[in-house]
């Protein structure tokens, strides 16, 4: 929902810059010199296809990759942090086990 959002709003202007691009390098195209020319050809088609991928591939791919994420499990609220149950459950049992493991430490220490 996001990424058609965005694409909605800034596709036009990714289209007119590249239509602009390309119709630079093809007037570029029309100079007397060969290698202005191969080079004025293959930046306009090359702009081309970035566009292509910009508008399809690209969006399709972060959809694909980031479209199943779970949602946060903390929220910011009124400018104070709530964590879920779950969350402050597994933080309490990783500090008691911190605890535990520096206790057995000192006792294997100091014996």
């Amino acid at each position: 929902e996001k990424a058609v959002g965005a694409l909605a709003k800034v596709g036009p202007s990714i289209v007119c810059a590249a239509a602009a691009e390309c119709g630079a390098f093809l007037l570029g195209a029309s100079t007397g010199m060969p290698a202005v020319i191969s080079f004025s050809r293959f930046a306009a088609a090359s702009v081309a296809v970035d566009v292509l991928v910009q508008l399809t591939l690209f969006p399709a791919v972060l959809s694909l990759a980031f479209g199943k994420r779970q949602p946060p499990t903390h929220t910011r609220t009124h400018g104070s942090l709530h964590r879920s149950p779950e969350d402050v459950d597994r933080r309490t049992q990783d500090a008691g086990a911190i605890e535990a493991d520096e206790e057995t430490r000192e006792s294997n220490e100091g014996g």
